[in-house]
């Protein structure tokens, strides 16, 4: 048994998957769907006393709203803190934004993006996600390669 935190890094270089859930823009509320791939840039993450890696992460997909639908995405960093093999934890830090059609005056939003998110490996490759910022809520599924 380990430590929790601490241990090698996990041999991942990547990760896709898709999640959905609440979407907002604002003050409408939706139901979001967003595809999601990674790839790893940092192994050993800022902090090398602890077993944390740092992925590129986009997410962008479809916000169905009453009024109509809006395009939204998100570039940044998320930063992996692994409590052990079945549990990670994550930071994300980046950029968002949405892209709206006429129902919404043809808006493009652009806004800094932060949120915390949970991992749960069932499976060596395969893991149940969860998120949560200020723009949406969201539940979904994980592959790593």
């Amino acid at each position: 048994s380990q430590e929790e935190f601490k241990g090698a890094s996990p041999t991942t270089n990547g990760t896709y998957g898709i999640t959905t859930g609440i979407g907002i823009f604002d003050s409408n509320v939706g139901l979001v769907l967003l595809p999601n791939f990674a790839g790893k840039i940092i192994d050993r993450g800022f902090v090398p006393d602890i077993n944390n890696q740092v992925f590129l992460e986009g997410q962008a997909g479809p916000l169905f709203l009453p009024q109509g639908t809006a395009f939204v995405y998100s570039v940044g960093l998320r930063w992996d803190f692994h409590r052990n093999d079945e549990w990670p934890y994550y930071a994300i830090g980046g950029l968002g934004g949405a892209i709206t059609g006429q129902a919404f005056n043809n808006t493009w939003r652009f806004y800094p993006r932060f949120g915390a998110g949970v991992l749960w490996h069932v499976h060596p490759v395969f893991a149940l996600r969860g998120e949560l910022s200020h723009e949406w809520i969201t539940l979904g599924f994980s592959f790593e390669f």
